[in-house]
């Protein structure tokens, strides 16, 4: 999460106060194709933009907007890691939430931060342990010798024993203990009441843009916040995406902009002198492939050239 303060419904502010998830107070369906009305944790639209036939949409929109990269990184990094967990070992059992969207909301408002959730059967246990539950299937199951894998379930690992010790140790990682830490100081130091309206002006400034204003960067600036990747990788990776098919895409764009009539995630079509060139980017998703379309579009002198890739 990244922090809220305040308790909404769907239609109304309920109350002020602090909350880890901005969006957990609008979910009120497990699972459902619609996005808008009665919304689901899990949107099962089955759109893969990818090759139907090996591949199937997993769309969780529970998550909340992210300013911390190190927040985003565990976010995508844990959920790949479980379902590269659940894919290699389906019999493997985990704890299952009675009841998970009432569980989704009280942790979220949960002041003393326990995290106390009901599982089936009654049992009562904390969603640091259930986090732990799959942290130890991931460790088992997973290879993690690739160092990206190993250093995230370190990380995750580390994170779940500060949450457990003092939250606060997870403020220069996790955007909803920064942003708590951030304004309980100025709430301090300027005697405000809980329900004062500056306390919600500080919330939304902390996700404002403009690098110059935006108190989460005034943080990341200050040192104060870990794992801010380095500028020029990130402003690499926005027109060079490595290892990607967008830099299949990027490229037809880069070298043969008027010639390309279409740009879709599953493909790219180009204009040649004998008629269309579409390039399907379907099963494009391994380094080699990529590489391989990518010397194609180096090497190709005319869209026409790269109808070896169609």
């Amino acid at each position: 999460g990244s922090g809220k303060f305040a308790v909404e419904t769907e239609d109304k502010f309920v109350s002020p106060g602090f909350q880890i998830s901005q969006r957990s107070d609008f979910f009120c369906e497990l699972q459902s194709v619609d996005t808008m009305q009665r919304r689901p944790i899990i949107n099962t639209r089955d759109e893969p933009h990818a090759n139907p036939k090996r591949f199937r949409r997993f769309h969780v929109i529970l998550g909340d907007a992210n300013m911390s990269p190190f927040t985003t990184r565990m976010k995508v990094g844990t959920t790949a890691l479980v379902l590269e967990a659940l894919v290699l070992d389906p019999k493997r059992t985990y704890p299952v939430l009675a009841d998970p969207l009432a569980a989704l909301t009280a942790i979220s408002r949960d002041p003393k931060f326990h995290w106390e959730v009901t599982l089936d059967g009654d049992q009562v246990s904390t969603a640091l342990a259930v986090q732990r539950a799959y942290l130890s299937a991931v460790r088992e199951v997973c290879d993690l010798c690739v160092p990206s894998k190993s250093t995230l379930v370190s990380d995750w690992e580390s994170v779940l024993n500060d949450l457990e010790t003092d939250i606060m140790r997870c403020r220069n990682r996790l955007d909803w203990v920064a942003k708590l830490g951030l304004v309980q100081d100025f709430q301090k130091t300027q005697n405000l009441p809980d329900d004062d309206p500056w306390l919600q002006s500080l919330d939304l400034e902390y996700h404002r843009l403009d690098m110059s204003e935006g108190l989460y960067y005034g943080l990341e600036q200050s040192g104060a916040i870990r794992g801010v990747p380095d500028e020029m990788m990130v402003r690499r990776a926005v027109t060079q995406p490595p290892t990607t098919r967008a830099t299949v895409r990027g490229k037809c764009i880069q070298k043969f902009a008027a010639a390309v009539t279409a740009a879709q995630w599953d493909h790219i079509t180009l204009q040649g002198r004998e008629g269309p060139i579409k390039i399907s980017l379907l099963d494009l998703f391994t380094p080699e492939d990529v590489l391989r379309c990518s010397r194609a579009i180096d090497a190709a002198r005319s869209p026409e050239d790269l109808r070896i890739l169609s």
